[in-house]
């Protein structure tokens, strides 16, 4: 997992890791799948994703710079300049909110900083979003109404999205996407970013060997957190905990 792919989540939706589980991918009414060639990264997945598609018409968006196999089974794919992720993504932030298709009572009792979403993407308009990322407005408007009026949708990528000197900000964007269309912290609706490896959230994540956190991505600077792991004769961290950048 990239530093993006961890932090972000913890900083937006409160929890550093996906927001649905496998069932969801097999059973969600939308995708969107950006920087994730799925099918050579990911096959078991990608085979669930395809099944759903097949079978329950679920709609499938792909966003890329190459028209990868994937895009072979969606009803839009979008080719994309490299590099300009934040701008397309952005872009459907603003054209949902221009055209009233955000979920106002989400965003009112689950969100916080929507004015301030609402005006960082103002200058997002469908000409600019054509200029510099490629993107035709038709394909931007076919692709923001059918995200925001899916009744479920989940939000998919890999390091194609992360890495970049931009990446926080082009995740801190699909998370915005996701709040303001009302698409997480339900069954079927969800963020996931899929991992480039087994070990990287089953054990690089999930157990604990990450010096920043307790077993299930808990912060080892919550006193709470500290408390509990030491009733059970765990060792507990100094709060001054270093990562491999600083080291």
């Amino acid at each position: 997992m990239s530093r993006s792919d961890g932090l972000w989540p913890l900083y937006t939706v409160g929890f550093g890791a996906a927001s649905i589980g496998v069932e969801a991918l097999e059973e969600t009414d939308c995708y969107l799948i950006t920087g994730s060639n799925t099918t050579e990264a990911h096959p078991v997945i990608a085979t669930k994703i395809k099944q759903n598609v097949k079978d329950n018409d679920a709609e499938l968006l792909v966003f890329d710079p190459r028209k990868i196999q994937m895009a072979e089974y969606a009803d839009q794919f979008s080719r994309v300049e490299p590099g300009y992720d934040n701008t397309w993504i952005n872009g459907l932030i603003r054209y949902i909110i221009d055209n009233d298709l955000h979920d106002e009572e989400f965003i009112e009792e689950r969100t916080t900083g929507f004015e301030q979403v609402a005006e960082t993407v103002e200058k997002f308009t469908p000409e600019f979003v054509e200029e510099k990322a490629g993107i035709p407005p038709e394909e931007l408007k076919h692709a923001a109404e059918t995200i925001a009026n899916a009744d479920s949708c989940v939000f998919c990528w890999t390091l194609g999205l992360v890495e970049h000197s931009h990446g926080t900000e082009n995740i801190y964007a699909i998370a915005n996407l996701a709040l303001i269309t009302g698409h997480i912290g339900e069954p079927k609706s969800g963020v996931s970013p899929f991992r480039g490896q087994n070990n990287v959230q089953g054990g690089g994540g999930d157990m604990g060997p990450l010096p920043n956190n307790f077993p299930g991505y808990q912060p080892v600077t919550d006193p709470e957190n500290r408390k509990k792991f030491a009733e059970y004769s765990i060792y507990v961290f100094s709060k001054n905990v270093l990562r491999t950048p600083p080291l």
